[in-house]
């Protein structure tokens, strides 16, 4: 099996709407730049701008946030790492370390040999990644002779 990886920042479809927010916004700032018109200050039109691109790029499908981080979940034949958050740090575990996966409706919870278990969460991902997660998770258990539950 190679490895997976499932990205848990939420993507968007595109939208005509916000395009069209977007680039009026852009326009208007335009316009009041051209014209060299006094009545917005510079902090409005700055606003305005950044308004306008992120409207532009939700629109298209682009979400701003993955500018700043990731959230991901990666499984290989050696480990399964965890981002669940782009402000959380990475959990990283090798499977050796791992005595017992409980495949759950709501997440997988992961027993270890040593210390706390872990709770992976469905919550961001869509029905097809969670039955993909389910089947790789089932796949590498059997093959590394861990417990399923």
């Amino acid at each position: 099996m190679n490895e997976i990886q499932f990205d848990l920042i939420r993507r968007y479809p595109r939208n005509i709407f916000r395009i069209a927010m977007g680039a009026l916004l852009l326009a208007v700032v335009a316009y009041f730049l051209i014209k060299q018109i006094e009545y917005f200050s510079t902090t409005h039109l700055i606003i305005f701008t950044l308004g306008g691109l992120y409207y532009l790029l939700m629109g298209l499908g682009i979400n701003p946030i993955t500018v700043w981080g990731k959230a991901y979940i990666k499984v290989s034949q050696s480990i399964i790492a965890i981002k669940p958050s782009m402000f959380s740090k990475e959990n990283s575990f090798d499977w050796t370390n791992i005595k017992e996966a409980q495949i759950k409706v709501t997440g997988i919870r992961f027993l270890f040999n040593q210390g706390e278990p872990y709770e992976l969460d469905f919550g961001k991902l869509d029905e097809e990644s969670i039955q993909e997660l389910k089947q790789a998770v089932i796949a590498i258990s059997k093959e590394k002779g861990i417990k399923l539950g």
